[in-house]
């Protein structure tokens, strides 16, 4: 029996991001981390979010411009 090849699939695993930058949604559609820098005087920082393409990342990007809520320090992540 022959093996069919997906040429879209075979470019992404070539060209795309890296295992650890693609997650899948509830329900399996692939999400993407992209980054968002903003500017405190001379500093630079990077905010990091999931969005299934570009788009989405901007449309994430303009929900944190209109209401980015600061909700609490980090202490630990993962289950506790």
């Amino acid at each position: 029996m022959t093996e069919i090849l997906s040429l879209s699939e075979a470019r992404d695993k070539r060209d795309g991001p890296d295992a650890e930058h693609i997650d899948r949604d509830g329900y399996g559609r692939r999400l993407y981390r992209y980054t968002c820098s903003y500017r405190i005087g001379r500093s630079e920082y990077t905010l990091y979010l999931w969005a299934y393409d570009f788009e989405d990342a901007e449309r994430h990007a303009d929900a944190v411009r209109a209401g980015l809520v600061v909700d609490g320090q980090v202490y630990i992540e993962g289950a506790s």
